[in-house]
C-alpha cells in the first residue's frame, strides 16, 4: 500500500525527489557556530517593512542549529582577532525567492560559507520564512557534506536548487551533480534527485548495521508530525540503519532501496530498530 505524499507545492510534487552521498545532506550545522556580534562594520541591520524581498541579507542576525546568534554585516561576521585572515561567516550567494512549500508566501534561500583559519571552507544553505514582519532563520540547513561545495544557488519550478560537488578525481578534477530542495511545512525535503529526506545520502554505504520493524514507515522529519516519505512503501526491496540513534534523540535514519524507484531514505523511532 502507498503512503501519502508530502504536502510540498504542486508544482514541486512534479518533480522526482535532493541531495547525497559524500556531499549535500539537508540538515544541519555548518562548521563551528560563532559567537554574536562576529564582525565590525558601519552598516545598519535593516528591518523590512514589506515582505521578504525587501530584507537585506547581508545585514542581519542568523540564529545556528544550537541556538547560537550570529550576525552578518555587510556579508561577513568574522572571528574577532581574525579578521585580517576573513575567518568566519561569510554571504556566498543569493538571496533567492520562491514559494517552495505552497503557501502563496515566497521562502528565501541564502548560501553561506564559514571560512576557517586552516583546512576546507564549510558550505550550506539557510532557508528563511517571512512572518507577516520579518524574516526567520528555519533551524535546518542544506549543508555540503565532507568537505564538499555548494554553487550555483537559483530557483526552478518552485524549489531551490544548487549544484554540489559530489567526489573529487584523482586528476583533480571535481564531479558536480544539480540537486532540488523545498519544504514540507518546515522540514526540509529533497526533490531531486529522489529522497524525501535532505538528511541523508541517497546512496546506501553499505551492508546494513541494523534492520527496521516491518510496517514501519519512514518520516521527511525527526518527529511524530512529520509526513511519510514521497515513495510507495510496496516497492521497498530493503531497509536499513547504518547508525542507528547516535544522539540519543529517538530517531534513527533509515536508508530504503526499492523497485523501480531509486534509493531513498527516512527517519523511523530508534526503537524501531532489530538487529
Amino acid at each position: 500500500m502507498s503512503t501519502p505524499q508530502p504536502s510540498v507545492s504542486a508544482r514541486s510534487r512534479k518533480l522526482p525527489i535532493i541531495i547525497g552521498a559524500g556531499l549535500l545532506g539537508v540538515v544541519v550545522v555548518v562548521g563551528v557556530l560563532v559567537a554574536v556580534g562576529f564582525g565590525s562594520s558601519s552598516a545598519r541591520l535593516v528591518e523590512a517593512d514589506l515582505d521578504i524581498t525587501s530584507v537585506d541579507f547581508a545585514n542581519t542576525p542568523v540564529t545556528g542549529p544550537d541556538g547560537t546568534e550570529y550576525r552578518l554585516i555587510d556579508g561577513k561576521a568574522l572571528k574577532p582577532g581574525m579578521e585580517d585572515y576573513n575567518v568566519g561567516y561569510h554571504l556566498q550567494g543569493g538571496p533567492e525567492y520562491a514559494d517552495v512549500d505552497g503557501d502563496g508566501i515566497l521562502e528565501a534561500a541564502t548560501l553561506m560559507v564559514w571560512q576557517p583559519a586552516a583546512g576546507s571552507n564549510t558550505f550550506a544553505v539557510y532557508l528563511w520564512r517571512w512572518d507577516g514582519k520579518r524574516a526567520v532563520h528555519l533551524p535546518v540547513q542544506v549543508e555540503a557534506r565532507y568537505h564538499g561545495s555548494l554553487t550555483d544557488l537559483s530557483v526552478f519550478d518552485g524549489g531551490f536548487q544548487m549544484k554540489r560537488m559530489t567526489y573529487l578525481e584523482r586528476s583533480g578534477r571535481s564531479i558536480t551533480e544539480t540537486v532540488m530542495f523545498g519544504l514540507d511545512g518546515d522540514d526540509v525535503v529533497r526533490l531531486n534527485p529522489l529522497s524525501a529526506v535532505a538528511a541523508c545520502d541517497h546512496d546506501p554505504g553499505g551492508a546494513p548495521g541494523v534492520a527496521v520493524t516491518p510496517g514501519t514507515v519512514p518520516l521527511v522529519a525527526p518527529h511524530d508530525g512529520a509526513s511519510p516519505v514521497g515513495i510507495d512503501m510496496s516497492t521497498v526491496d530493503w531497509m536499513g540503519s547504518q547508525e542507528g540513534d547516535p544522539d540519543g534523540d529517538g530517531w534513527a535514519l533509515v536508508q530504503m532501496v526499492g523497485s523501480p524507484n531509486p534509493n531513498s531514505c527516512g527517519w523511523v523511532p530508534a526503537d524501531s530498530l532489530t538487529q
